[in-house]
């Protein structure tokens, strides 16, 4: 079995040739991209394509070397291996191969430098360890993750990894030349970003679009001012976008685009301005000219936080329906957020009394800490009185009969985050948790629930510095609701201050420029925070044999197939055949060279499926 472990060991005779690592975003030579993923393709130089190129993420980056990592097992498969090794080995490059297309890979979290993780925070499994699971070796992989969780293939020592490599017809040499090193960052930027600060990001449901909003007078480096849409990977301004101060958006019931805060036209100030039929509408308040909005709430009929200089140090509560306004309520401060729950409509900020309207005169009088609450289809107000409440509440989120309560705490004894439950109180995250003497002022600005996710997390977002074992998690964590364990997420050199889930990312925006030294220009996301799923759904076509020889048949299950088109590891297109729409069709591939092929199947309906497959 010795020449089994030796066969290739006249592939890695060359000199070692030094070359700094490259971003993906920069034109580079192939080899240079791929000797960052991978320093072993200093001994495949001849493997690598020719010319140069730049990609649009470093996951594109890390498919491409496995694809050609791939393509090259293929051709050099030993020929001393049993059929069983054979085969088996096979199967494993066409894993790898779909492992590659769906292009979820391992998160860098902890290394400020490009590292092999194993398996990361999420169970996601890097090459290696995806090749072992698929093979019913979960076990070795863990095992792995346990030991030698961010160590190269060379210094893993555990038990069984080479008779693993044996059995499934891998040598370590391949298995280190398949492992790639991931980047040292869970964010990305979002093209060119903002020229500053995004203080909103909102998920508009019903019409699927991604909002956000600041202080910026470009997205993309285009003009735009203030506010813009994010769709398909693309920005764009929303109209001419809006001047004055933005404080947040919401939706009416037409799924009007609304736009709160101080808004300017021309020379008036209005508290929130409607995006509708392509343009804005300037909306006020009757008789509260120059008036601004802290907090909009749409709920079947809009509810307006108001400021205005007739009522110095108390702040409105308007309610607008059947084209009517009433004000139904004053607060001695500001309200900052507003959500409905089974206990009512909660109305939150830093204030301490609440008075209530009807017919537009006091009928009552609420002391309160900072949080009130209107009962569901009732005139009743019922206070919240607890020292665990934040000094200034500033998000809340409702998760069943759990309410999160996330604001400021500066002193000592302050709570910045704390639940409420069954009429108790409960702080869960004090000032000397995220206190941090290069943060002045200490105050969580966003909860978000990850519904998706089956640890039960909640992403708190603000202006605060959380000491790990890594170091620090600067504005950015996470809450485990089940464990009451805080982990890192986010080493952000500035404030997050709004966050949003969208397409299965999760969006975040605020005063940061760049994250573990990445450049972020104020807004960024992270990929597939949550749940890892295969992102493939090719079962109704069918490729067999798979390995193949000779005589490749294609079939489609469900749909008739229109074109048919192969391309090689290098992306080169060698087959194309147009039908008339065919469920079945052979291909005599007798004269390709040994490798991996993409196969592209466009049916009637010109929907594309893709496929791998080996010719052997």
């Amino acid at each position: 079995m010795k020449t089994l472990y030796l066969f290739f060991s006249f592939m890695f005779i060359t000199n070692h040739i030094a070359v700094k690592a490259v971003d993906y975003k920069t034109k580079a030579t192939y080899y240079n991209h791929l000797l960052t993923i991978n320093k072993e393709w200093k001994y495949h130089k001849n493997a690598c394509p020719k010319g140069e190129i730049a990609f649009d993420s470093d996951e594109e980056r890390i498919a491409l070397h496995l694809k050609l990592v791939c393509n090259e097992l293929v051709k050099s498969t030993p020929q001393n291996l049993t059929k069983k090794q054979k085969t088996e080995r096979y199967k494993l490059i066409l894993s790898l191969l779909e492992y590659a297309q769906n292009k979820i890979f391992p998160i860098n979290l902890y290394h400020p430098h490009r590292q092999p993780y194993f398996i990361d925070h999420r169970n996601v499994h890097c090459a290696v360890g995806y090749l072992m699971q698929q093979s019913g070796n979960e076990k070795l992989a863990q095992q792995i993750k346990l030991e030698h969780n961010y160590d190269y293939i060379k210094n893993i020592t555990t038990d069984g990894v080479v008779e693993w490599g044996i059995n499934y017809g891998f040598l370590v040499e391949e298995l280190k030349w398949i492992q790639p090193a991931y980047p040292q960052n869970n964010f990305q930027p979002i093209l060119d970003g903002t020229n500053n600060a995004v203080k909103v990001v909102h998920r508009i449901p019903a019409t699927n679009q991604l909002l956000i909003a600041g202080d910026f007078s470009s997205i993309n480096n285009l003009p735009c001012l203030q506010i813009g849409v994010y769709d398909n990977n693309q920005f764009s301004c929303l109209g001419n976008g809006l001047s004055g101060k933005i404080n947040g958006i919401s939706n009416n019931t037409n799924f009007d685009i609304m736009a709160y805060g101080t808004i300017l036209n021309v020379q008036d100030t209005f508290p929130f301005a409607i995006f509708s039929n392509n343009q804005w509408d300037y909306v006020s308040v009757p008789n509260r000219v120059g008036a601004t909005a802290t907090k909009v709430f749409n709920g079947g009929y809009i509810e307006i936080a108001l400021n205005h200089s007739s009522k110095p140090n108390r702040q409105e509560l308007w309610y607008y329906q059947n084209s009517n306004w009433q004000l139904v309520a004053e607060v001695s401060g500001e309200i900052y957020d507003i959500k409905p729950s089974y206990l009512g409509r909660i109305y939150a900020g830093h204030f301490d009394s609440v008075f209530v309207y009807s017919n537009n005169v006091i009928t009552d009088t609420i002391v309160t800490n900072n949080v009130i609450v209107k009962e569901n289809y009732s005139s009743n107000w019922n206070q919240i009185l607890s020292n665990d409440i934040p000094d200034t509440v500033k998000t809340i989120q409702v998760i069943g009969n759990s309410i999160y309560f996330g604001g400021s705490c500066n002193n000592t004894n302050e709570v910045c985050l704390t639940q409420y439950l069954n009429g108790v109180t409960l702080p869960l995250i004090q000032y000397s948790t995220l206190y941090s003497s290069n943060v002045l002022d200490v105050y969580i600005s966003k909860i978000l629930y990850n519904s998706s996710s089956a640890n039960s997390e909640l992403f708190i977002a603000g202006n605060f510095i959380y000491p790990t074992f890594n170091g620090v998690s600067s504005h950015l964590i996470k809450y485990n609701l089940i464990t009451d364990e805080l982990k890192d997420f986010g080493f952000f050199d500035s404030t997050v201050i709004d966050m949003a889930i969208f397409e299965n990312s999760l969006f975040v925006g605020g005063y940061f420029t760049e994250n573990l030294g990445t450049p972020l220009n104020y807004i960024a996301k992270t990929y597939d925070f949550s749940a890892v799923e295969n992102k493939t759904d090719n079962n109704e076509l069918l490729l067999y044999p798979n390995p193949c020889s000779n005589i490749l048949n294609i079939h489609h299950s469900d749909t008739q197939i229109k074109e048919i088109q192969i391309y090689d590891a290098f992306g080169k297109r060698v087959y194309s055949v147009n039908l008339q729409n065919k469920n079945n069709y052979q291909i005599d591939i007798s004269t390709f060279h040994s490798g991996v092929y993409t196969i592209t199947v466009i049916n009637h309906l010109d929907r594309k499926i893709i496929k791998q497959f080996i010719k052997v």
